[in-house]
Formats: C-alpha cells, structure tokens, sequence
C-alpha cells in the first residue's frame, strides 16, 4: 500500500499507508523495527516529538515510537468520523481537531483528554500556534483564534 503520512525523529523513519498500517523503519540497518494497524478514515497525518507518534489515521493515536504501543486511540465523535488536522503540540498540551470542528485538547504528560470544544464547522487544514494562541481556520470563512494560556 503506498503511503499516506510519513514522519521522522532520529534515525527512524515512520510511514502511514493507505492501509492503515503504520511502519517504522529505521534508516541506519535498512529495516523494518515494527508494524502496528491504526483505523478510520479520512486525512492522514504524523509528528514524532520525544520518542512518541501524534497519529491522526481517522481515530486519533499516540503511539510509542520505540516498540509501536498504542498509549492512545481517541475515535472521533464526528458525523463522518474522522481527524482532519495535523496534531499541534505545545509545552503542555496536545490539540487535535476533526473533520466537524471538534477540538481535542489532551494533557502531554499523561494523554488524558482536557476538554472537546465544538466549534460547529468543518475544519479543512492545520492549525497556526504562536504566542500562546491558536488559530484554526474553517470551511465557513471564518478564523477562530483561541487562546490557550490557560492551558
């Protein structure tokens, strides 16, 4: 199955198929370390920080980069049920948003789910973080900025 994702930390390389299966490779031995099977449909997205994988694969994943673990699977409550946005981590927190403009916010250390904040519109494409604020932009033409300070 071709790829659909792919992202990187270190000497891996992780790659998300069509299939949903996600396949990290380490680039220095030429070899596949591990394979895990995630679902759901829709948009595909990866960003490794500190040894984990933000996966959005249609359910939201956090995924242990080392032997593949799958630490988080948040299904969307979305309609069509899937994730739309690339993963946006902070200091502190991690946001994800799906296809109906609902908002994740989950807490960084231990994964616990902060609070979904339902902006009641389609949201198509990534967010923008700088100075503590988040912007997410909609189908509807409209850009909410949401500050998150108290985050």
């Amino acid at each position: 199955s071709f790829a659909t994702a792919i992202g990187s930390e270190g000497v891996n390389l992780y790659a998300l198929t069509a299939g949903k299966e996600l396949i990290a490779y380490d680039t220095t031995t030429s070899t596949v370390k591990w394979k895990v099977k995630v679902e759901g449909l829709g948009v595909d997205s990866i960003v490794c920080e500190a040894g984990l994988i933000y996966v959005n694969a249609g359910s939201f994943y956090v995924i242990n980069g080392k032997d593949g673990g799958i630490l988080l699977e948040r299904k969307s409550i979305s309609y069509e049920g899937f994730m739309r946005t690339k993963p946006l981590l902070t200091d502190k927190r991690v946001f994800s948003c799906d296809s109906e403009g609902n908002l994740y916010i989950f807490n960084k250390s231990n994964l616990n789910m902060i609070q979904a904040i339902n902006l009641e519109e389609d949201v198509m494409v990534n967010f923008y973080y700088k100075d503590k604020v988040i912007y997410i932009p909609t189908i509807a033409s409209n850009l909410y900025a949401l500050d998150i300070s108290l985050y």
